[in-house]
């Protein structure tokens, strides 16, 4: 495995407590999803899918779902029948597919695909536009550097793609690797191969020792 993901697995593997379904998860399926999938039982592989909280809200909505993540503690957290959870390598390199192989519907990656290095970036999502139906949905989320509390308390490292992210509060301990979108233009230009359906944004801060969290949201489709 390459050594850059030794730091984040170490961090995710001390369990990033969320067990409740964002409004994000909602709004996409209410505005998005509802209004073009039709048909019962379409195949929706939710990418770094943590505890669980949208593969099961999905799951309840009748999509067939696979969640994949590289934290084994989480499958404890899913519904046992459906959505089923497939434990992955943080490198791509040794992930031969996500989810199916082929004859993916939807594909929801909501914050984890900003950890790679730019080679495992593209092969990673690669491999998800291969298993994508044509004229399937990808939809995903990208930390910018207006989230100014990572980026701030973030450093550059011998790999340019990506910044060390260290930092500590009553909140959170983090220590990782990852990169940042500069705008809308920026995160086009590194998805390419979908055809932007819509560019979105969506922004947090409950308390004044936290950032603003600010992330774009990348809707497309297949080509």
């Amino acid at each position: 495995m390459h050594s850059t993901y030794n730091k984040n697995l170490k961090f995710w593997n001390n369990l990033y407590y969320a067990p409740n379904v964002e409004s994000l998860t909602f709004r996409f399926y209410g505005r998005i999803l509802k209004n073009i999938s039709l048909k019962k039982n379409l195949r929706l592989l939710d990418f770094g899918s943590g505890m669980g909280a949208a593969s099961n809200y999905f799951s309840s909505k009748s999509f067939k779902v696979v969640g994949c993540d590289i934290t084994k503690q989480y499958i404890n957290f899913y519904n046992k029948k459906n959505p089923l959870f497939q434990l992955v390598s943080p490198d791509p390199n040794l992930v031969k597919y996500y989810g199916w192989q082929n004859g993916i519907d939807v594909i929801y990656a909501m914050q984890s695909l900003y950890y790679f290095t730019k080679e495992h970036f593209y092969l990673c999502v690669n491999k998800l536009y291969n298993s994508l139906k044509k004229g399937g949905i990808f939809f995903a989320t990208f930390k910018t550097i207006n989230d100014t509390f990572y980026y701030k308390n973030s450093k550059r490292t011998e790999d340019p793609w990506l910044r060390h992210v260290k930092f500590k509060n009553s909140r959170l301990n983090v220590d990782l690797k990852q990169f940042f979108v500069k705008n809308k233009s920026d995160l086009i230009s590194r998805l390419p191969m979908f055809k932007p359906l819509f560019i979105g944004h969506y922004s947090m801060q409950l308390t004044e020792n936290e950032g603003p969290g600010e992330h774009l949201i990348f809707c497309g489709i297949k080509k």
